[in-house]
């Protein structure tokens, strides 16, 4: 929406080699409302003087936002995540690559408009789906996390237990390798639920 958008991000991030990525405030359109908020990410103002490890905490920890469509990085930018693991999103691993790498630019002009939509591989229709989707999304998270050396933050271990614990229940597979981020009782409990799983009632359980 702004005709100029690309020019004055590019023109910045020629200008000023420290940085590795530029982004913007956005509109967002609510499509199932058909109502539009307007200058949405003004919070990301905080990231132009972070430092390497409160940008990568604050990306980890939501924070704040970053709208894909309002970026613009290097083409070797984003090959710096080349041989690094494939999760279901592949935006928050960029920024969390690119973290490491140089400071980010935030221009507080709303520039796109971000459609926000069910049916989406991040907002999926069935329970089960959108449960998954969270759960390859704090998987990302440890592996960007241990991969540049940081302590993983425990509410994020208790979140994936408990999103683990609601997907076995809802008849999801439970993969060997999930059992290093979870607690003894967890691992309990998952192990009884996988036994109950084929029998539970799931619509009237919820």
């Amino acid at each position: 929406i702004d005709p100029l958008k690309l020019q004055k991000q590019v023109s910045f991030l020629e200008e000023n080699p420290e940085y590795v990525l530029s982004h913007t405030n956005c509109n967002i359109l609510f499509e199932e409302k058909g109502k539009v908020r307007t200058s949405a990410n003004t919070s990301n103002l905080i990231l132009n003087s972070a430092s390497k490890d409160e940008l990568f905490f604050a990306l980890v920890e939501k924070k704040v936002k970053i709208y894909t469509p309002s970026v613009v990085t290097t083409l070797a930018n984003h090959l710096k995540m080349q041989n690094d693991k494939v999760f279901k999103m592949g935006d928050t691993p960029l920024w969390l690559t690119l973290s490491q790498h140089g400071k980010f630019h935030y221009l507080n002009e709303p520039t796109v408009v971000y459609r926000n939509s069910r049916g989406t591989v991040s907002r999926p229709n069935d329970r089960i789906d959108r449960i998954s989707f969270r759960l390859s999304s704090i998987l990302m998270h440890f592996y960007y996390i241990e991969k540049y050396n940081y302590q993983i933050p425990e509410l994020l271990f208790k979140d994936f237990e408990k999103f683990l614990i609601d997907y076995i229940k809802l008849g999801g597979h439970f993969d060997s390798y999930y059992m290093e981020y979870l607690s003894e009782p967890a691992i309990n409990r998952i192990r009884k639920l996988e036994k109950r799983a084929p029998y539970i009632n799931k619509i009237s359980y919820y």
